[in-house]
């Protein structure tokens, strides 16, 4: 089973692109998993809910909707579509996000199952998958000035009933004078059934990380518990809904963020 994160608007963008809140700007919270199958569609929407008091002007919940489609075994570009609902004001569309999963030749190949059936005393094997991750923002109304690119790797680890995914981002800005920055997303989880993975996941991200970082208290970080889950509807489609309650534990971060995304395979 996928649990998705957790991307990085900060990480930039597809279906996951982006990963951090801020307290006056909210991103939606994914990561991104090693996960091609080919011909396979995922249909995704991402959402955050800033659970703390938000400003009025300052965006109370972000969410994004995002396709994509594998035409081989080791390609996967997405396409998704970021909305954003301000305290007291009217939803508005924040960005439009292009980006794509690359599967590189090494361990597994993501050949593995993510189902949920391992058991205390069966083979503990272990699997191991990399792939990269490439995304553009272009934010609708600031246009190319402020777009963004993120690359980086993803990787993602299976050990019995564990399964561990992070993702490290390059985000470099299209505007002049601003350094590249830093993004990462962070999930392990434990099986505890058929359906369900519970686990942790940590967010952030670290602006002009190459350059003029500011100081900790004011980057944007998270952590908080998750809980996973898949449903075969049949017909080859799978449903995968996943929640987070997320704590910001530094003064630029919001102190608290519902998490929730809903993915449809087929």
């Amino acid at each position: 089973m996928q649990e998705r994160s957790m991307g990085i608007r900060t990480v930039a963008t597809a279906a996951a692109f982006a990963l951090a809140v801020g307290s006056a700007n909210a991103n939606v919270f994914e990561v991104i998993h090693a996960d091609v199958e080919k011909d396979g569609f995922e249909f995704e929407s991402i959402n955050t809910l800033t659970l703390s008091d938000v400003a009025a002007g300052d965006e109370k919940s972000v969410h994004e909707i995002a396709f994509s489609y594998a035409p081989t075994s080791w390609w996967k570009p997405i396409a998704a579509l970021e909305i954003a609902n301000p305290q007291g004001g009217n939803a508005e569309i924040e960005a439009f996000e292009f980006g794509s999963v690359f599967l590189l030749p090494l361990g597994d190949g993501h050949a593995h199952s993510h189902d949920h059936s391992h058991g205390a005393g069966g083979a503990r094997e272990t699997h191991f998958t990399l792939a990269g991750f490439v995304g553009f923002e272009l934010p609708n109304e600031a246009g190319l000035n402020e777009a963004a690119l993120s690359f980086g790797p993803i990787i993602e680890v299976e050990h019995g009933p564990w399964l561990v995914i992070g993702n490290l981002f390059a985000e470099v800005p299209f505007a002049d004078g601003v350094d590249p920055g830093l993004a990462y997303a962070a999930s392990a989880a434990h099986s505890v059934g058929p359906n369900w993975r519970l686990g942790v996941e940590a967010h952030g991200e670290v602006q002009e990380a190459f350059g003029n970082a500011p100081a900790f208290d004011q980057q944007e970080h998270f952590i908080g518990p998750a809980a996973y889950s898949a449903f075969d509807l049949g017909h080859g489609r799978i449903l995968e809904p996943r929640i987070a309650l997320l704590a910001g534990y530094t003064d630029a971060a919001a102190d608290a963020v519902l998490s929730f995304n809903l993915e449809l395979k087929f």
